[in-house]
């Protein structure tokens, strides 16, 4: 599953995963907390006019099955 994730940072600096971690601060270099929002997607073109769309900023939620981790 992918998540966009929306912050006042992002369109400045970039977004990372520490942003998810450490709580928002106050003040002029602050912002509020990182939010759940759309997905960002780029075109890229490939060989012979092909195009894939990709993801730009997202995060991937991933689990691993439930018969896999009582394996080891």
């Amino acid at each position: 599953m992918v998540v966009g994730v929306l912050s006042d940072q992002q369109r400045y600096m970039g977004f990372k995963l520490t942003d998810l971690l450490a709580p928002a601060r106050p003040g002029l270099a602050g912002g509020s907390p990182p939010l759940e929002g759309p997905v960002e997607y780029v075109n890229v073109r490939l060989q012979d006019e092909h195009v894939l769309l990709c993801v730009k900023s997202g995060l991937y939620l991933v689990r691993e099955p439930a018969a896999r981790r009582w394996r080891r």
